[in-house]
């Protein structure tokens, strides 16, 4: 083994922050004919295995250490967190902070239109910063979410699913008409919330 393919080995072994070859693994699991080349990021433990298989096989260490660990030895996975389920008092609180916010001589935007819109249909931050007023259907009171907003401009919802059609209650119909009319931004092309 060359000497800077064991200090990138050693490197690894210490940060794990690369990935490893695997060449049995460089398609996509899901089938979906994504090829992702040779180098295919693995999680710690499986890197720094693949690491140590190396060392071994180079005849620079007797034998891999992780070979050793049993179930209980390894890092238990992590529970994922359930997301926080607003309530109507946390709700109100949080629009009614937004509305005097908005009445601060310092505030240079007022949030609570897109807090209700986000409350009332349960949209994700991208896709409301991705809609525009040509979305929005006037006559048949409904919001259609066909793309998001990323770091890097304008691009598609995060899943197939996301592309679909709202139907907005009443009030809420009226709130974003308001906006329109008092908005710098009221063209068909702008976005609802600039």
């Amino acid at each position: 083994m060359p000497h800077a393919g064991i200090h990138l080995l050693l490197l690894v072994l210490v940060f794990g922050h690369c990935a490893a070859p695997s060449l049995e693994n460089a398609k996509s699991k899901e089938g979906d004919g994504r090829d992702y080349g040779v180098w295919k990021p693995t999680p710690r433990i499986a890197l720094r295995t693949t690491c140590f298989n190396c060392l071994r096989a180079a005849a620079l260490i007797a034998a891999n250490p992780f070979e050793h660990l049993t179930d209980d030895d390894r890092p238990a996975e992590q529970e994922s967190k359930q997301a926080h389920e607003w309530t109507q008092d946390e709700l109100g609180a949080l629009l009614a902070a937004s509305e005097e916010h908005a009445l601060q001589a310092t505030s240079k935007a007022n949030y609570t239109p897109l807090l209700r819109l986000v409350a009332c249909v349960g949209l994700r931050l991208g896709e409301v910063l991705g809609l525009r007023w040509e979305d929005f259907d006037w006559e048949a009171g409904t919001l259609k979410v066909q793309r998001q907003w990323t770091r890097y401009g304008y691009g598609p919802t995060k899943t197939k699913a996301g592309v679909r059609t709202l139907y907005l209650p009443p009030d809420e119909l009226e709130a974003l008409r308001g906006l329109r009319v008092t908005t710098a931004f009221p063209l068909d092309e702008h976005p609802i919330f600039a």
